[in-house]
């Protein structure tokens, strides 16, 4: 499997991407003159200088996003810190999650 480091910054004055450089969104990783973005093969970006191939994205169809893993994070310190809560759980669960959200 190629990292995206394996693959050369190709300068657009040389050649376009086409669909056969793109990952399976059909990006490829566009160079600006300070920052980088992935958009797709047909869309250059006006202001794009070199394009490079970039790596397949995952499959998320059954990956967890942030929030359901930050979600599940604050859930095992609720449970770990009030295994048996004498003041009910809901009012607890609001104070506990003003502090975990302002990290």
């Amino acid at each position: 499997m190629k990292k995206m480091s394996d693959h050369p910054w190709v300068p657009l004055t040389e050649s376009k991407p086409t669909a056969k450089h793109a990952n399976n969104d059909e990006h490829v990783l566009y160079r600006m003159s300070d920052w980088s973005m992935s958009a797709n093969w047909e869309h250059i970006p006006k202001e794009a200088t070199h394009w490079q191939m970039i790596v397949d994205s995952p499959p998320t169809d059954e990956a967890a996003t942030w929030e359901e893993i930050d979600e599940a994070a604050f859930k095992r310190l609720l449970k770990q810190e009030f295994p048996e809560p004498i003041v009910s759980n809901l009012l607890i669960e609001s104070t506990l999650r003003k502090f975990w959200n302002h990290g």
